[in-house]
């Protein structure tokens, strides 16, 4: 079974496929045409079916392709099926395109990169290796032009490296410096979230807590709380308009912003007491809905995280 980070990488590195190429070194002009796409058949008159994650096709006609293979988990006995797939995916496009190809491996997992650097005998005297974008040449904390020119590459970073930051200005700088990208600025909400929600989850829990504690991350970052904000600015602005007149459309934007603030806080608190095994009661519920004060919202949050199994929350942490 695909996880969702198998599929999300694929769909990253389709719709960001020439700083991918970049990247790994293939110097293509502007003018010069870069298809992508998931999903790819290789298989022959065989009935076996053999299916890659996807291609991308170099030119028209096409002077060179690339079969994409994501791989986020993988057992010995798949490296042992791996050495004869993906020298056969390289193959069977290169049959299909006539010219040149091959196999394209993606990892975020060190051991995974390893085994698929590894060349593999296929012939006599003939040894094949795939060509792979790993931890080991994925930067650790990419530069802001960098993430703003190869926002996949650098998500893939993060995703790589994100569990040895040991503060939140890494994984700050790359997550501001991905929403400036214009790859960024073209998707749509959801899709925005995949990317973020993808990105906060390869962090420790605390540097992915904290972040929620900045305002940039807070408002643009968090998959958790950008729904909320995106409805709070729509009823701060229905709330300005009933008022009439353009200041009161600007502060009822205002507040609507702070209202999608507080419900992503407060939604971040049942989240992350349901991560830590706690039942919230009814009670506890309503003492957080009726809540209003940021800061205080806030500790709760950080008291959430830290929340012990089998204890009542609020009786627990009497101070919030």
């Amino acid at each position: 079974m695909l996880g969702k980070n198998h599929e999300n990488i694929i769909d990253f590195v389709v719709r960001d496929k020439r700083s991918v190429l970049r990247f790994l070194g293939f110097d293509l002009p502007e003018d010069v045409s870069v298809v992508a796409e998931r999903g790819l058949d290789v298989s022959e008159t065989d009935p076996k079916q053999l299916l890659a994650d996807g291609r991308i096709v170099i030119g028209t006609p096409p002077t060179f392709g690339l079969v994409i293979e994501v791989q986020t988990t993988m057992t010995n006995e798949d490296w042992k099926e791996k050495q004869f797939k993906w020298p056969h995916y390289a193959i069977g496009l290169r049959s299909a395109l006539k010219c040149p190809t091959a196999t394209l491996v993606i990892t975020i997992d060190p051991r995974i990169e390893k085994l698929a650097r590894k060349p593999i005998q296929i012939s006599l005297n003939c040894w094949w290796q795939a060509i792979v974008l790993g931890p080991s040449n994925l930067p650790r904390e990419p530069s802001t032009e960098f993430t703003r020119n190869n926002p996949t590459l650098a998500l893939l970073a993060m995703m790589a490296h994100g569990q040895s930051y040991t503060s939140p200005e890494p994984p700050a700088k790359i997550l501001r410096s991905l929403w400036e990208s214009d790859l960024y600025q073209a998707l749509e909400n959801e899709q925005q979230r995949i990317y973020y929600d993808r990105a906060l989850q390869t962090l420790p829990l605390w540097i992915a807590q904290a972040l929620t504690e900045d305002p940039m991350t807070q408002e643009y970052f968090s998959p958790v709380v950008l729904n909320y904000v995106e409805q709070g600015r729509v009823e701060g602005r229905e709330e300005g308009r009933a008022e009439g007149i353009e200041k009161g459309i600007e502060k009822g934007i205002e507040k609507g912003i702070e209202k999608g603030i507080e419900a992503g806080l407060r939604k971040s608190i049942l989240l992350l007491l349901d991560s830590r095994g706690y039942s919230t009661t009814e009670a506890d519920f309503q003492r957080i809905e009726n809540e209003h004060d940021k800061s205080v919202l806030e500790m709760w949050v950080k008291a959430a995280a830290n929340q012990v199994p089998g204890t009542p929350f609020f009786d627990d942490h009497p101070a919030v």
